[in-house]
């Protein structure tokens, strides 16, 4: 199965109730054997895949309310989600999974959630390669920027189907999108992948 940074491997078929900003005790993180968040481990193929930091990892948000997990049940899908939360990460380390999951995974739809270039100034290849790069493994794919940096007067158009929505709520961890804007993500993305 797919290899994933370090720090996210150690949570390999962990359950917490606190991580990394979450602090409250109050949301329970279940991680499957490739370390990500989901209550099953990714033996099935998936009909669409999200990857991105934060958000759509949903730290903070019971996993039910999280934006992935909303739009397949709504729309019947089976996911897989590979978001990373509470590690260092950066476009390349999204682009880098986006890859190994497409050796194993192809013609289908991904989401993908990435951040500002001033995100990780090591990190030298612009977003806006990545998004090229991965249209071209992944031609059906919805491409978020969802980063506190942005500069929307700066975002060069025609890359991104969502830039930098407000939070109308915050999580437990009062840091990160709550519930509520989960649920306007979803609708979003619902409406986005006919």
């Amino acid at each position: 199965m797919i290899n994933i940074i370090q720090e996210q491997r150690n949570f390999s078929n962990r359950v917490v109730d606190r991580y990394g900003q979450d602090q409250s005790g109050t949301v329970t993180y279940r991680f499957n054997a490739q370390g990500f968040r989901s209550e099953a481990d990714f033996n099935y193929t998936p009909d669409l895949v999200f990857f991105g930091g934060s958000t759509p990892f949903g730290v903070g948000v019971p996993i039910e309310q999280t934006f992935p997990h909303v739009v397949a049940k709504e729309k019947n899908l089976k996911i897989w989600n590979c978001s990373y939360a509470c590690v260092k990460y950066n476009n390349q380390d999204f682009f880098d999974t986006i890859s190994l999951v497409h050796q194993e995974v192809k013609n289908i739809p991904i989401v993908v959630q990435w951040v500002s270039d001033k995100y990780d100034p090591l990190c030298t290849v612009p977003v806006y390669t990545f998004i090229e790069q991965t249209k071209k493994l992944y031609p059906d794919s919805v491409h978020m920027l969802i980063d506190s940096l942005v500069e929307k007067d700066k975002i060069l158009s025609g890359y991104f189907d969502l830039v930098s929505p407000p939070f109308i709520d915050k999580s437990a961890s009062t840091t990160q999108a709550g519930p509520k804007t989960h649920q306007l993500l979803s609708k979003f993305l619902i409406k986005k992948l006919v």
